[in-house]
């Protein structure tokens, strides 16, 4: 580091001959050629620990996609988009998988209480079954397919409604009725 008169207060550092410290990385980022590959290289190996590390790629990715996006590349520029390539790319697949792990636990989620619901319907489909039996006798198959095709908060209105039932038309009037609504 080099210091100016105390008038300009101005110092000089010259990333190059910095020490490869950790104290020093972040600003050794900011060199060019083999200084910045190597303190690139120098981030990519940090653990994913190391404070700051997501930090400093999100910001060094996001320079390598507006790079990317100039028309014309100076040497500098495609040097930095070598040096980060591979850093991108193994970031980018870790998001890809942690995408997709995450959509695997949320569609295993949502299939385990797709199951729970399906187990509930037929419960109840079982349970206004017995019932229907035991008030009208036997049911024919026609309206047990239409009792099944119900959703389960209009299984739980036929099973308050069916102690009214003295016949099987009246099931079929409530059948009919819950159609007419949708």
């Amino acid at each position: 580091m080099y210091c100016l008169d105390e008038a300009l207060k101005t110092n000089i550092i010259v990333i190059n001959q910095l020490p490869q410290t950790p104290e020093t990385l972040w600003l050794r980022i900011l060199g060019k050629g083999k200084t910045q590959e190597r303190a690139i290289n120098e981030l990519i190996t940090l653990p994913e620990s190391a404070p700051k590390k997501s930090d400093i790629l999100e910001l060094l990715f996001s320079l390598r996609i507006t790079i990317e996006k100039q028309k014309e590349l100076t040497e500098d520029d495609r040097e930095l988009l070598m040096y980060l390539s591979p850093a991108y790319l193994e970031r980018r697949q870790a998001i890809l998988w942690e995408g997709r792990q995450e959509g695997i636990a949320i569609g295993i989620r949502e299939g385990r209480q797709e199951g729970r619901q399906e187990e509930r319907k037929e419960g109840e489909v079982a349970l206004i079954m017995r019932l229907l039996y035991r008030r009208l006798g036997a049911i024919e198959p026609m309206l047990t397919e239409r009792i099944q095709e119900l959703s389960i908060q209009d299984l739980e209105a036929l099973g308050v409604e069916l102690l009214d039932f003295a016949t099987p038309e009246d099931l079929v009037a409530w059948l009919d009725e819950r159609s007419l609504e949708f």
